[in-house]
């Protein structure tokens, strides 16, 4: 299996298709790892009347992972907030795992949609890359993750490009 996994990653993608997900490759920004464009958001309620508490966080991926901890445990979420690397940031998050807010399987796809949005919205740059892929289907293509890409060779849900796909139709939108 693995090698059908390898043949399938070393093809080109489908006519209308583009493929994200490795460093070195062209839309590595349309991931959650992508360094540089740090987002500002405030992942807690404030009390009332009082303003949002907005931070600053490295990655989209820094944010996504904290947020899971933003009702149960929130100093989780700030050491989240300071990982050094979005990487770093997953492993701390995998360390708690425990502490993760029962509701997050529920909204987990909304959260990484309100996260993704914030990112593009805050660098025009982005915005105009992301428009750029016209009506074209967006796959985060890693034998890695079943959920959030294709699983590698299709099989998986892609729920990081269909985000995508919603957070350039709002893009679109709105211009």
């Amino acid at each position: 299996m693995k090698k059908f996994l390898l043949l399938v990653r070393d093809q080109p993608p489908p006519p209308n298709t583009i493929w994200f997900y490795n460093r070195n490759e062209p839309y590595y920004e349309f991931t959650n790892f992508k360094e540089g464009f740090p987002i500002k958001a405030a992942i807690r309620e404030p009390f009332p009347g009082s303003p949002p508490d907005i931070k600053s966080w490295a990655t989209s991926e820094h944010l996504f992972q904290a947020a899971k901890f933003k009702n149960t445990r929130p100093e989780i979420a700030d050491k989240i907030r300071r990982c050094p690397t979005a990487r770093d940031a997953l492993n701390m998050a995998r360390k708690y795992q425990q502490y993760v807010d029962p509701s997050w399987q529920s909204i987990n796809v909304q959260v990484m949609e309100w996260v993704v949005k914030n990112k593009f919205e805050q660098h025009p740059i982005l915005a105009k890359r992301l428009l750029e892929t016209g009506d074209q289907f967006l796959v985060e293509h890693t034998e890695l993750d079943r959920f959030w890409g294709d699983g590698g060779d299709g099989s998986g849900r892609n729920k990081l490009g269909e985000v995508l796909m919603n957070v350039r139709k709002h893009l679109r939108d709105t211009q």
